[in-house]
C-alpha cells in the first residue's frame, strides 16, 4: 500500500505508523520487512517532500536494529539512501544515516560497502556540528574503523583534527566515543606518528587519570599501548606516561578492565631504559598495595574481586620491576 500511495499527507502518516511499529517489539520489525516495506522505504528516501524523507529515514533506522535485516537492506539499495541523507545537509536525515550506519557496520563483513568517500567526509564534518550529531557520527566512524581498510580511509578524511578537542568534551558519552574512535584508528601503524605529532599523548595521559569515566580510561590506555612502539616509546616516557600509569594502578577507584590495559602499557614501556629508571622510583607505590587492600575491605566490596584487583596491581608492578633488574 505504501508504494501505491500518491497523497503526500497520507504517505507521511503511513510512514509515522510504520516508524512507530518498527520502533516497538521485534515481531513488528520482522512483519514489516516480511511484508515488503524495505524497497518503498528506500525509494521514498529520495522523495522531494522532506517530511517523507524523514519518515523513511526513521523507519529504516528502526528496522536496522535487527541483524537479519542487514542483508535485505543492502539488497534494497539502502546505501544510496544513506548517502543521500549524509550529503543532504539536513541534520535529521544526517542523524538517521549515521545511526543506521552504526547499526549496519557491526553486522556486515565488509563495512566499506556502506559508505563512499564523500559520505565519510560528511560524517567527519558532523564532528563540528550539534552534540547529538557529533555523538552519532563518532559511533558510526568508530564502528567503521574496526576494519583496517576503513582506518586508512577515515584517516585520509583528516578526522584527527576535529577529533582532538572532543577528548575534552564536557559530555562523557561524546568524550568516550571520541576515545574509542581514536583507539581504533591507533591500531593502524601509519597513524602512530600522526597521533603523536598532533599532541594526543598529553591528552591521553590526562584522560587515563579520570576514574569517573572508566570506559574512557580504558580506551585511552589501549591507545597508549598501540602508540608504545620502539620508535615512539621514548616520547611517551618523556611525557610522564609512566608516573601517570603507576598512579592509576595504585588508585583504589580504578576498575579491572582499566587495570588490564594500564598494566599492559607498563609492560611494554618497561623495555625502555628511561622507563625502567622511572619505574624504580615508583617502588614506594608497590609497598602501598597493602593499604589499598585494606581500603577495599573496609568498603565492603566482594572480597574475591578485591583480592584479584590487589594481586593484579601489585604483581604487575613487581613483575615489571623484576624483569628490569
Amino acid at each position: 500500500v505504501l508504494a501505491r500511495l500518491s497523497s503526500n499527507p497520507v504517505v507521511v502518516n503511513a510512514l509515522a505508523i510504520l516508524t512507530t511499529y518498527a520502533g516497538a517489539a521485534d515481531k513488528y520489525k520482522i512483519s514489516i520487512v516480511r511484508d515488503g516495506a524495505l524497497n518503498p522505504l528506500c525509494e521514498l528516501a529520495f522523495n522531494e517532500d522532506n517530511r517523507i524523507q524523514k519518515g523513511s529515514g526513521g523507519a529504516i533506522l528502526n528496522l536496522s536494529h535487527i541483524d537479519t535485516h542487514c542483508e535485505q537492506l543492502l539488497i534494497c539499495g539502502v546505501c544510496a539512501s544513506l548517502h543521500y541523507f549524509l550529503v543532504s545537509g539536513d541534520p535529521h536525515l544526517q542523524f538517521y544515516a549515521a545511526a543506521t550506519i552504526s547499526n549496519l557496520s557491526v553486522q556486515v563483513e565488509d563495512p566499506s560497502e556502506l559508505v563512499d568517500d564523500e559520505g565519510l567526509q560528511s560524517l567527519v564534518k558532523l564532528l563540528k556540528s550539534s552534540e547529538r550529531l557529533i555523538q552519532q557520527s563518532l559511533i558510526a566512524l568508530r564502528n567503521l574503523a574496526s576494519q583496517s581498510a576503513m582506518q586508512h580511509r577515515i584517516t585520509d578524511c583528516e578526522v584527527l583534527e576535529p577529533l582532538y578537542p572532543l577528548l575534552r568534551h564536557h559530555d562523557p558519552n561524546i568524550q568516550t566515543a571520541a576515545l574509542s574512535l581514536l583507539h581504533n584508528l591507533s591500531i593502524l601503524e601509519d597513524n602512530e606518528a600522526k597521533v603523536i605529532n598532533m599532541g594526543y599523548v598529553p591528552e591521553l595521559t590526562l584522560v587515563v587519570r579520570q576514574w569517573q569515566i572508566p570506559e574512557g580510561q580504558r580506551h585511552a590506555a589501549a591507545t597508549l599501548r598501540n602508540l608504545a612502539t620502539p620508535e615512539h616509546i621514548s616520547t611517551l616516557v618523556t611525557s610522564g606516561v609512566v608516573e601517570v600509569l603507576v598512579g592509576v594502578v595504585t588508585n583504589a577507584k580504578t576498575l579491572l578492565p582499566v587495570l588490564h590495559e594500564v598494566t599492559a602499557v607498563l609492560a611494554v614501556l618497561s623495555r625502555d631504559s628511561e622507563a625502567q629508571s622511572r619505574l624504580l622510583l615508583q617502588l614506594p607505590a608497590v609497598s602501598n598495595m597493602m593499604t589499598l587492600f585494606a581500603h577495599f575491605i573496609r568498603s565492603r566490596q566482594d572480597l574475591k574481586l578485591v583480592f584479584y584487583r590487589w594481586v593484579l596491581s601489585g604483581v604487575c608492578l613487581l613483575t615489571v620491576l623484576y624483569e628490569m633488574l
